[in-house]
């Protein structure tokens, strides 16, 4: 089986629209836009300077899962199959049952191996070509250390997602907008909203009124999955520890299932997910995100007119991706995830030079 072949079989077994394409001329252009050619993985292609180079995918990738989310397990499985890659995936201790069957069944639809470890292999991982590790800065360093330096090695740590509500732009359905990429994915991914900014101190105020009743509605028409004790002890905490500091909160005293926190002290953290969200007013918004540079993945903005104002200060700070309010958490194929490309990072090349 070709590349075009497995494009074309990979349009309609992974159409989904969470992996960010509609179809097979989506998978077209990101092999063409990362590799330049569709058929560079089969055979030589004509270059630049009369060269001619082929694009050569790793023979077997070595994936560590992450124990929240499955969709970045799923978005590796699609890219190994238009690889032709031989896959393995480490799973999380808790295992992830719908990956491990969609797994099984694309590996007998491309005619390719597909394996799912329940426990770490490192010496299966030595021997791997390329390794693919998705969870926390500790589980990438650990990793990482474990990796032979001379094999491919792709980390997607620990990253966080803002939203940025211009003054004169909040609204109620912008708020509905906003409680909507919070509430996906229980707020557990990289791509999930921790707090939107608001420089206009009042409007910020308004805007967290709106956003809980919009988180209100949000629950009536999605309602937030079951929770374990630890994860209601975290939130417990992140709520006591906001109202320490002086900050009002939506949705506590209620025992909501949400929580929306108006933070007086213009100060930016990390909540525990499941709908807590930070409305941080202040209007040097620069300020709050430079300390984690480095760790900013996504962007939303009320405004996407208004925002190419403030690209150049996003791109300072790190941001890969840019959006409107309400798209956080479905990104287009193309997205370089954490700025690098989803295939070229993956493939080595092959360089035919004829002088004669």
């Amino acid at each position: 089986m070709n590349t075009l072949e497995r494009i074309r079989l990979a349009s309609a077994f992974f159409s989904n629209e969470r992996l960010g394409f509609r179809g097979e001329s989506d998978l077209l252009s990101l092999l063409e836009s990362e590799l330049g050619s569709v058929d560079i993985l089969d055979r030589p292609v004509k270059g630049p300077q009369d060269v001619w180079m082929q694009a050569v995918a790793p023979s077997e990738i070595y994936h560590v899962c992450a124990s929240n989310l499955d969709v970045s397990a799923e978005m590796s499985l699609m890219l190994g199959m238009i690889l032709g890659s031989r896959l393995v995936f480490k799973l999380p201790s808790a295992g992830l049952p719908g990956f491990e069957n969609k797994a099984r069944e694309s590996g007998e639809a491309f005619g390719l191996s597909v394996e799912c470890l329940h426990s770490h292999d490192p010496q299966r991982m030595r021997e791997a070509d390329a390794v693919v590790v998705f969870g926390s800065d500790e589980t990438v360093q650990m990793i990482r250390l474990q990796t032979r330096p001379d094999r491919r090695f792709l980390a997607y740590g620990n990253k966080i997602s803002v939203g940025l509500v211009f003054p004169g732009t909040a609204g109620a359905e912008l708020a509905e907008k906003a409680a909507w990429e919070v509430a996906a994915y229980e707020q557990l991914g990289c791509l999930s909203p921790q707090a939107y900014l608001c420089p206009d101190f009042h409007e910020a105020e308004i805007f967290a009124e709106q956003l809980a009743a919009a988180l209100e509605k949000q629950e009536e028409a999605q309602p937030s999955p079951s929770r374990d004790f630890e994860q209601e002890a975290l939130i417990f905490e992140a709520r006591q520890r906001a109202l320490l500091r002086g900050n009002r909160l939506w949705g506590a005293r209620e025992h909501r299932p949400w929580t929306v926190v108006l933070r007086q002290d213009g100060f930016l953290e990390t909540g525990p997910g499941h709908r807590f969200i930070q409305v941080i007013p202040g209007s040097d918004w620069e300020s709050i995100l430079k300390p984690w540079k480095g760790k900013l993945s996504s962007i939303s903005l009320s405004d996407i007119y208004l925002g190419r104002r403030v690209l150049s200060a996003i791109g300072n700070l790190g941001f890969s991706r840019v959006c409107g309010v309400g798209e956080l958490q479905e990104p287009r194929l193309c997205w370089r995830h954490d700025g690098r490309p989803r295939l070229a990072d993956l493939v080595t090349w092959i360089t035919l030079e004829n002088k004669q």
